[in-house]
This record gives C-alpha cells, structure tokens and sequence, in this order.
C-alpha cells in the first residue's frame, strides 16, 4: 500500500507545542500511514521554515511563497528571496499564492494581482507548479491563469476553492 500524500499542510506555526511539537506531529502523521507531507509558506520567514523541516524530516517536502492576505508584510528583496528558496531540493511548489478578497483590510487587489503575476513567472522559471488560493476572487482568479497559461508547464493545485464545477 502506497499511503497517502498531505498535499498542503502548515507546519511552522506556534500551535504545535501544545501537541509534543512538530516532530510529533509529523511522527504521528506517519504512524497513521501519511507517507509525504508537503508544507506550505505563506510569507518569507513561514517559507524559510518549512525550507527548514523539510530538511529536518525526510518526509516532509515544502512550497514557498507569498499569500495574497501576507503581502502587507512584503519588503524589497523577498521575491529574491523566494527564488532561492525555490532552489533548494525539497522545495515543489510555489504556493501559497493567489487572490483573496474576502477581508476588507487584505491587501489591495491590484497588489495582489501583481505579485500573483510575479509569482507565476517565478514558478515558471524555476520549473515547479503553483498552489493556489483563491478566496472571493474566481473571476480574477481565472482570468489570471487563463491569461498566463504559457507560465503554468507544471501545473498547479487549487488548495482554497469554493466555486462551481463549471468554473474549474
């Protein structure tokens, strides 16, 4: 039996020392017969940790990048830093990445447009699919990847979806 994949999980967070820590974590996740987990950054320093306990953990794989939401954090230089990241062995996707528009103080929409656009190209450079967010935002969400096709080679995996059958 082949086991199972966690395509999309966040392991660097505070949350886990109240459960033994990541390391028991991801253990348990074995025991339960979780063969690969795939953590996911969502800004610079989340995305350098998962870059971290991928190569703690055999297991554990990791994507790098910058959420719509998080951008309020972004400084000059962090794409520069996203593509070293996106470098390293264990690193398989560029994610989390996307639009969302559901909270009123997100980042403007044209912002996270742009870096959606900047993060595709990247993706695209460094020859790895995309993990997507999109929440309240399926119109531009689908007019950006339409739009960019040439830039999706590898794929991607939608991992915030709420829209029809028809929209995918």
């Amino acid at each position: 039996m082949g086991g199972f994949i966690d395509v999309h999980c966040h392991l660097t967070g505070d949350e886990y020392a109240a459960v033994g820590g990541v390391g028991e974590t991801v253990k348990r996740a074995i025991d339960e017969g979780v063969t690969t987990l795939i953590c996911s950054g969502f800004d610079i320093p989340s995305s350098e940790e998962a870059a971290r306990l991928a190569d703690t953990f055999s297991e554990v794989y990791f994507c790098a990048g910058y959420h719509p939401s998080e951008l309020k954090k972004y400084t000059e230089g962090d794409l520069e830093r996203l593509n070293e990241l996106c470098q390293l062995q264990k690193c398989v996707a560029v994610g989390e990445i996307g639009l969302d528009y559901h909270f009123d103080d997100n980042p403007p929409r044209e912002m996270q447009k742009e870096f959606f656009l900047r993060q595709l190209m990247l993706a695209d450079e460094r020859g790895l699919p995309v993990v997507v967010h999109s929440r309240d935002a399926a119109q531009d969400t689908l007019q950006l990847l339409t739009d960019n096709e040439p830039l999706l080679k590898k794929g991607g995996l939608m991992h915030c979806y709420s829209y029809s059958a028809e929209l995918v």
